[in-house]
Formats: structure tokens, C-alpha cells, sequence
């Protein structure tokens, strides 16, 4: 049982933060025995290519993208859009201006004073020619996991100063030209990532910002800036009009759905989860064999969630602790999955 108390306090079987789901991750083209998700990301953003990654709710889009940002190469420096909570994310003046900020709040964090040089680089830096007109049909966006670099922080704090000011023109946009004329300068590939556009549009939104926000705001980032943006894309926003505008300017890539070698894989990634938050015990030990048809199961029925998954695993600990239980056993499990299945 202690095992299974360690598991509650840490959070095992809770979602890590976006930048740890990288760690936490199982590489799905491991688990697949084939290149399908990861490495064509990779390769498609090497390229130049902006991409997206399709998949169902909870099935892996995020993690998979934290992985992929903290395998690029170091040129590339992955910027979170941190769309949940915008004030109209079918504005694409408001997610150019998040955007932005989030870029400014990351050279802050790096302490760098600017001087007069830096300034006069800025003005230099101007992104004239590495922003382009809708009208151009080539495909834009890039995407990478390394820290703002030094050399870009100190140019990236000038501009945070008329950021601040309230000095730039009310065109927002304005500000994310100088961001990307900087990392230009200093042959620096910035990546915008956003990583739930369902989160971005928040429950309940109406049919006309949904499609504002992929028509618009998608389209700011993914056709007319010159730089690489990844995106996570649940499966039933690929059947609107406003998402297909976007496919020929996309490298696509889903999630798979493991069938066969559901079981195994979804050992592994317990196993990887247990270990990642230092875990003693081993998942053999922990679960019993007969429990994982049942996680099997209930991964089959959400269309391959592996967040489903581990909650149905943290309800299944819960109620094994509460009978002072040291393991997961089957009726645990089978708990937890009903329990789930009811939510």
C-alpha cells in the first residue's frame, strides 16, 4: 500500500504539466513498431513545414507534441502559445499579441539587460521579408523545445519594453514581425505551438468563432508567417470547411489506435509513467494481469484515450488504498473503469 500512496502524493496517474508530458512520454512510433507520429513531425518541421497532430480526446496529441519539442534541433526554440483563458482566440490580432507575449515572457525570465547595440540591431531586424500575403500559397511553420537564447532575450527585451509601454501601433501584429525579424537576425528558428484548440475555444463556443478562430487566427500563424507552428487538432475539427482551408498548408499526422498490441503498449506506458515519477515498484508488481483486458476495454471504447486510462487507474488506487489494499487488483481496476464509464 505504500506504493499506492506514493502514486496518490505524486500524481502519478494525473497529467503532467504540458513541458513534463514530454518526459513522460512513450514515443507512439515505438509502440506502433513504425515512423507515424513522432519522427514525420520532426522531419516534416525540419523541412519548414508547419504540422498537425490528429487525434482524439486524451489519446496523446499533447504529449506527443511535448516530445517532439524537446527533440528538435537547437536552432529551433518552441514558443507555447498559451491559449486557454484568451480574451477571442477567433481574433487573429489576439493570438498574434499572446503569442508575442509569450516569446517576452520568456526572455524575461532570462535576465538579460539590453543595451545600445541590441537596440540599433532591432531596428535592423525589421520582418518585412519574413512575413508574407495570404495570396502566397507556400507552406509556412516550425516548431522546437530549446530556451530563448541569450542573444535573442536581450533583443526580445527591447521590444517587451514598447510591448509594455503600450508603444507599438495598435496592431499587434506589428510586434510579432519584430519578434520573428529577431530570431532571423541571429539564424534562430522560432516554432509556435498550441497545443489544444479545443481548450483554445473553451465549452460551448458557437459554430462562427469556431470557425473565425481556424479561418483566421490558425490561418495568421500557419500561412502568413514565415516560421513553423505546430498544432493538436481533436478529429472532428478536420471535418469543418475552415480546418480543410488550412490542410494544404499542413503536414498531417494522427495518433494511432493501438489494437493488437493495445495491451503491451499500454504496459509500457504505465510503466514509463511509474518510472518517471520514481516509482519503486515495477507494473508487474503493481497491477495484476488480469486487470489490463478491462484498461484494454475502456481504451477501445474513448477511441484510444490513455488519459481515460490513467484516471480509471487514480480511481482504482484511491479505492485500493481506502481497503488497505498493496495493489492494483482486477475488481480495483474494473472499478475505476465504471467509474469512468458513468462520468
Amino acid at each position: 500500500m505504500k506504493t499506492l500512496r506514493e502514486i496518490r502524493a505524486r500524481g502519478a496517474f494525473r497529467e503532467p504539466q504540458f513541458m513534463e508530458l514530454g518526459l513522460a512520454h512513450v514515443p507512439f512510433d515505438g509502440l506502433a513498431g513504425h515512423d507515424c507520429v513522432e519522427q514525420p513531425i520532426i522531419d516534416a518541421v525540419r523541412a519548414g513545414s508547419s504540422a498537425a497532430i490528429i487525434g482524439a480526446r486524451g489519446g496523446g496529441k499533447s504529449s506527443a507534441l511535448a516530445w517532439v519539442c524537446r527533440q528538435l534541433p537547437e536552432d529551433h526554440v518552441a514558443i507555447r502559445v498559451p491559449v486557454v483563458g484568451m480574451d477571442d482566440p477567433s481574433d487573429p490580432a489576439v493570438l498574434g499579441s499572446v503569442a508575442l507575449g509569450a516569446a517576452l515572457e520568456a526572455a524575461r525570465a532570462q535576465k538579460v539587460d539590453v543595451g545600445t547595440r541590441e537596440e540599433e540591431v532591432i531596428e535592423r531586424a525589421r520582418a518585412d521579408d519574413v512575413t508574407r500575403r495570404p495570396s502566397r500559397a507556400t507552406a509556412g511553420g516550425k516548431i522546437g523545445g530549446g530556451p530563448i537564447p541569450a542573444e535573442v532575450a536581450a533583443q526580445l527585451q527591447s521590444l517587451d519594453i514598447e510591448y509594455s509601454r503600450g508603444k507599438q501601433p495598435v496592431d499587434r501584429l506589428y510586434g510579432l514581425d519584430r519578434l520573428l525579424g529577431i530570431f532571423t537576425y541571429h539564424r534562430r528558428v522560432p516554432v509556435m505551438v498550441i497545443e489544444d484548440t479545443e481548450a483554445a475555444l473553451g465549452a460551448g463556443v458557437d459554430d462562427a468563432a469556431r470557425d473565425r478562430f481556424f479561418a483566421n487566427s490558425l490561418k495568421l500563424l500557419i500561412r502568413e508567417i514565415e516560421t513553423p507552428t505546430i498544432i493538436a487538432v481533436q478529429e472532428h475539427f478536420t471535418a469543418l470547411d475552415s480546418y480543410a482551408e488550412l490542410r494544404p498548408f499542413l503536414f498531417e499526422t494522427t495518433i494511432p489506435i493501438l489494437e493488437s498490441e493495445a495491451v503491451s503498449a499500454l504496459r509500457a506506458i504505465v510503466a514509463h509513467r511509474l518510472e518517471f515519477f520514481d516509482i519503486a515498484d515495477g507494473v508487474d508488481e503493481l497491477i495484476d494481469d488480469q486487470a489490463w483486458p478491462a484498461l484494454k476495454a475502456l481504451y477501445d471504447e474513448t477511441n484510444g484515450s490513455i488519459r481515460h486510462v490513467f484516471a480509471a487507474l487514480e480511481v482504482a488506487a484511491a479505492a485500493a488504498i481506502d481497503n488497505g489494499a498493496p495493489r492494483l487488483e482486477v475488481g480495483y481496476v474494473r472499478l475505476g473503469v465504471e467509474d469512468w464509464r458513468h462520468r
